[in-house]
């Protein structure tokens, strides 16, 4: 959760010390300033364990100091008022609270709950660019099944986001692909539309994947052929500085070095991204072959050329076996 602080703070007490009667002990009264800090601390402490239940998958618990947080920020809320502090913002933390709400509520899979959250910040103009929020919501109409409405609340989160804003552009377009994708009936054109961009803008191995995919599903062999193309030639992250993994010479320190290195986690990603990157591959290899040219045959031959004169050489041979 992200960290709040408020301001105005630091005030001396002001009118008579309160003094215990039996034991002629005193002690200053709590001023109001020194009381809303305590509950700010409160409801911070509030987020903190439900975000960290949250991530060890304890739901129950995420949920009861979500639900605990929003609570005590609503009584906040209302002491801020009584004292005559209404004026002062406290955005950062409300904010956090109902961001945090909408997050558990929705790994709960409590979608309802989770929308009413995620509006909470949509709907208040103090909160600068809540419009974001609105990828959220279209998650959960995915995740629902709404797929009509939930292209419509993705594009109204890209009118929102400023072209700068490359990846989450790239990250919504991506969905509104796959909403298409999964209506019924399919809607392969617009889905070719949001991958197209795509791959415009910054190619991946699971776009070209989804873009060849949707040429094979409405029978179009010249467009299939110029996707798996695309698909080759899409880039792997780490895949032009493998001769880093290679040791030169017999320095002992070299090679403490490139032991450290070999197998650490950089090194599981890129594999990892390899692998994927080949699973496409084979797979779309496989589903175009039988269609683009008179005989399957003739389409695998063509798959095979395509990939041994691509990045990808040694993939040839695991595609003739």
């Amino acid at each position: 959760a992200a960290g709040f602080t408020a301001g105005g703070g630091g005030k001396a007490t002001t009118g008579p010390a309160a003094f215990r009667s039996a034991t002629g002990e005193s002690k200053l009264e709590e001023t109001p300033e020194q009381a809303i800090k305590k509950m700010e601390r409160e409801i911070m402490d509030l987020l903190d364990e439900s975000s960290f239940a949250l991530e060890n998958r304890q739901f129950k618990l995420a949920l009861e100091k979500a639900n605990k947080a929003v609570t005590k920020e609503k009584i906040l809320q209302r002491h801020r008022d009584l004292q005559g502090f209404s004026e002062q913002t406290y955005l950062d933390l409300t904010y956090s609270v109902y961001f945090n709400s909408g997050n558990v509520f929705e790994a709960c899979e409590m979608y309802q709950e989770a929308q009413a959250a995620y509006m909470s910040i949509i709907k208040n103009k103090a909160f600068s660019n809540a419009g974001r929020f609105r990828v959220n919501l279209g998650n959960i109409l995915l995740k629902q099944g709404k797929f009509v409405e939930a292209i419509r609340m993705y594009r109204r989160a890209l009118d929102q986001i400023p072209e700068t804003h490359t990846y989450m552009r790239i990250k919504i377009l991506k969905n509104i692909g796959i909403s298409f994708i999964k209506m019924s009936p399919p809607q392969y054109s617009d889905a070719i539309v949001s991958f197209e961009h795509i791959m415009k803008t910054k190619a991946d191995f699971r776009t070209a994947f989804n873009l060849t995919l949707c040429y094979y599903a409405i029978g179009d062999p010249d467009k299939m052929k110029k996707a798996f193309h695309r698909l080759l030639t899409v880039p792997i992250e780490g895949i032009e500085d493998e001769d880093r993994y290679l040791q030169y010479g017999e320095d002992p320190h070299s090679s403490l070095v490139m032991e450290a290195i070999k197998d650490d986690e950089l090194r599981k990603i890129e594999r990892g991204k390899r692998r994927y990157a080949e699973k496409c591959i084979i797979q779309a290899a496989k589903l175009i072959a039988p269609v683009i040219e008179n005989s399957e045959a003739f389409g695998f031959d063509w798959c095979v050329d395509c990939v041994r004169d691509s990045q990808h050489t040694e993939l040839a041979s695991e595609l003739e076996i």
